[in-house]
């Protein structure tokens, strides 16, 4: 029973990982935010692995997983890019909100 949850909660950690990194790359911190979107892509490979291992597939597991890659290989690097263009190239002009929009 319990069986058919450890991919989801690989998943959720996955996410977890993206949220963090997002909060961290607003807060200055780009270092700690790449290492985060390095620990969500183990999550990811690790997710999937659990889920063909254990034969636990749901419809639920497919959109967390979902979500939780455009939250952590979506919006976290759109942030990262638009953090560091406003930092060190573009100031705050429509350049630097592209990667964002693209999001």
């Amino acid at each position: 029973m319990i069986r058919k949850h450890i991919p989801n909660a690989i998943t959720s950690m996955n996410l977890l990982c993206g949220t963090v990194g997002v909060i961290f790359t607003f807060g200055g911190r780009l270092d700690l935010a790449f290492y985060l979107m390095l620990a969500a892509a183990v999550f990811y490979f690790c997710d999937g692995l659990a889920a063909r291992t254990l034969d636990a597939y749901s419809d639920m597991g497919k959109e967390l997983d979902s979500l939780s890659d455009l939250v952590s290989f979506g919006v976290l690097p759109a942030c990262m890019l638009y953090t560091s263009s406003c930092a060190c190239m573009f100031g705050s002009s429509w350049v630097s909100w592209a990667p964002v929009l693209i999001a």
